[in-house]
């Protein structure tokens, strides 16, 4: 029996069930649940928790890694939507964009063009530096607009800004998530990604429309591995 096999025991689909309920819950206390986007970040977990929550309507999954995230979505196939939510590596672009319908976190001016390049028809988010620490990912305030102009210029389907509130930023949550909305107002952006687990009812309240969600939505990530 594979490892995946013995962790998807652990969680059966009523206890996933349950925690899409209070997660919708939640987000209707704040908002409307149609303007939000619920992406579920499957990072770790196997192929079975996809299709489990697939069978209970989510159809917005998010991974971190190129590797994993085409294994799911070959085995998977075309019925859900592959957002890619983790650092860019080059080299590893072309086969991103093969399976992934959004990007979320496109950090730099090669990534644009190298998007580009590859003619990537999908969605496209920049993402906003929360902080200044050294090998933070994000574009920094001053080159936003840069890679804002750049990327409608070169023909990307740019939807949005991305924004992960570090602990470490200058900037409170709250203050970084109104920063990050009004950017994508400033720009005529429709969507706005950010909130987690731990701060997605903040997000929202500041104007998030997709939330990446990981353990809020599946519990503690499984310890045998990427979930492959």
């Amino acid at each position: 029996m594979s490892e995946s096999s013995n962790y998807s025991k652990l969680t059966s689909d009523k206890e996933l069930g349950d925690r899409l309920a209070e997660v919708k819950e939640r987000i209707s206390k704040i908002t409307s649940l149609d303007s939000v986007r619920i992406i579920c970040v499957t990072k770790g977990f196997p192929v079975e928790t996809v299709q489990s929550m697939g069978e209970l309507g989510v159809r917005d999954f998010g991974e971190n890694y190129q590797q994993e995230l085409s294994f799911k979505a070959t085995i998977i196939g075309k019925d859900v939507n592959w957002h890619f939510i983790g650092a860019i590596q080059r080299s590893k672009l072309k086969k991103i964009v093969k399976v992934s319908s959004g990007i979320h976190s496109v950090s730099r001016i090669s990534e644009i063009d190298e998007l580009a390049r590859l003619d990537y028809r999908g969605e496209v988010f920049l993402q906003v530096r929360s902080d200044e620490e050294v090998g933070r990912n994000g574009f920094q305030l001053e080159h936003i607009e840069e890679g804002v102009d750049l990327s409608r210029s070169v023909g990307l389907n740019l939807v949005g800004l991305m924004g992960v509130a570090s602990i470490t930023s200058g900037y409170r949550a709250p203050e970084f998530f109104r920063l990050v909305r009004g950017l994508c107002d400033t720009y005529g952006l429709k969507r706005c990604s950010m909130g987690m687990s731990d701060d997605f009812e903040l997000a929202l309240a500041n104007g998030a429309t997709d939330l990446r969600l990981g353990r809020a939505l599946l519990g503690q990530r499984p310890s045998i591995g990427r979930g492959i």
